[in-house]
């Protein structure tokens, strides 16, 4: 792991601590169901790209 991946990494794992209560806070209804899915996905798939697409590049 270099330091791109581990930056990536920390600021998924922010994004998901920070965005989640926003989404809860301002989002109603089945629009926080959705958005909290979404952004759950992006930074799975992030994290995900971070670990695989940067080793693959390394």
């Amino acid at each position: 792991m270099n330091w791109q991946q581990i930056l990536i990494i920390v600021i998924g794992a922010l994004l998901l601590i920070g965005g989640l209560p926003a989404i809860w806070r301002f989002a109603k209804g089945s629009a926080r169901i959705i958005l909290s899915v979404v952004l759950f996905l992006v930074i799975v798939a992030l994290i995900w790209w971070a670990i695989t697409g940067l080793a693959a590049a390394v």
